[in-house]
């Protein structure tokens, strides 16, 4: 059965290299639901097509930040080498209407948790209830 997914409310998720620590010591990370809008968006931004060679370029890169950028809502227990937690900084985007998280907090991660969050963040507003439950 279908369960309706509320765009206003973030999830808790969990980096699978994550997994393995105490639950207590995890980094949880808040994600949100895209709007349907966004996801648009999102996918059509997919490639670029270049009307005078023909080529088409793929933007994965760029999917990814912005996946991040409308969906990373906060983190809990996100530390630095030194063990202070890091600030989630945020700055209001007009054209979202929508506080999104700073590139200076994205530089902190590393390439592979930004992609797993991106996946995460756009695989929330694809898979079913049961899905995501496993």
């Amino acid at each position: 059965m279908p369960i309706a997914i509320d765009p206003s409310k973030p999830w808790r998720y969990v980096l699978q290299c994550d997994l393995p620590c105490d639950a207590d010591s995890r980094t949880v990370w808040l994600l949100r639901p895209l709007t349907v809008g966004q996801y648009a968006k999102l996918q059509d931004s997919i490639a670029a097509v270049d009307r005078e060679s023909g080529t088409v370029r793929v933007t994965s890169g760029t999917q990814v930040i912005e996946a991040l950028r409308l969906g990373l809502a906060g983190v809990e227990r996100f530390n630095d080498a030194a063990g202070k937690e890091v600030p989630f900084t945020t700055k209001f985007n007009k054209t979202h209407s929508l506080d999104i998280v700073t590139d200076d907090f994205l530089n902190r991660l590393h390439p592979d948790w930004r992609d797993e969050l991106a996946r995460a963040i756009t695989e929330h507003n694809t898979l079913s209830e049961d899905d995501r439950k496993n």
